[in-house]
């Protein structure tokens, strides 16, 4: 069983992947490290991530602290019983105040997010029960709320693009391209995503 993320590890897998493999090394020396931030289990950092979708991070960071606000105390009893209106002053849209309505009746009923299936896969497919929820959503949580250390969202734009750069491929890869390329990196593919990330939100990564 792998260990749980923490930015110890992170850096230790990366330092042994280093030793063995060129494209690491080098991109280690140009990128550095990624910065692991985890956050809380629970209802409040879905909820952030579901407003997070699609839009800018200034963005979606200042929608979430109105939404903070207004409910007082983030929680499923907070989200079902806030006026829907006042979610909208806040800032998003009805589909997405429909998308956290769902969540939390989840999670006032049948969804408890402090007990995931342990099979990743399973733990995906309930997190994606609920409305509004795709795999990408899932797999971030999993990731900086779970903490586990084998998933690899091999549909993100951001993960295509450095993975393709990262191997010097010509075109693209598509998702199953991706997919096929994030398997050699397990059980610790989840690592790999955030160097993949990190070296893509670099400022020179592109130059």
């Amino acid at each position: 069983m792998t260990q749980s993320l923490s930015q110890q590890n992170i850096e230790q897998k990366l330092d042994e992947w280093a030793i063995i493999n060129p494209l690491i090394k080098d991109a280690l020396h140009q990128y550095g490290y990624p910065h692991y931030k985890a956050v809380e289990k629970g209802i409040a950092s879905l909820a952030r991530t579901i407003i997070g979708q699609q839009l800018h991070t200034k963005v979606a960071d200042q929608i979430w602290q109105r939404v903070s606000e207004c409910l007082g105390e983030v929680s499923a009893d907070a989200f079902l019983s806030v006026d829907e209106e006042d979610l909208r002053q806040c800032g998003l849209s009805p589909a997405k105040i429909n998308y956290l309505k769902d969540l939390a009746k989840r999670s006032a009923t049948d969804l408890d997010l402090s007990l995931l299936p342990q099979n990743d896969g399973e733990a995906i497919d309930l997190l994606m029960s609920v409305h509004g929820i795709g795999r990408w959503t899932a797999e971030n949580y999993l990731i900086f709320a779970e903490r586990r250390s084998d998933i690899w969202p091999a549909a993100d734009l951001g993960i295509r693009i450095a993975v393709g750069c990262f191997y010097k491929i010509p075109e693209r890869p598509d998702v199953k391209k991706s997919r096929e390329l994030g398997n050699d990196f397990c059980p610790y593919r989840s690592v790999m995503a955030l160097f993949l990330w990190h070296q893509y939100t670099n400022k020179n990564y592109f130059e």
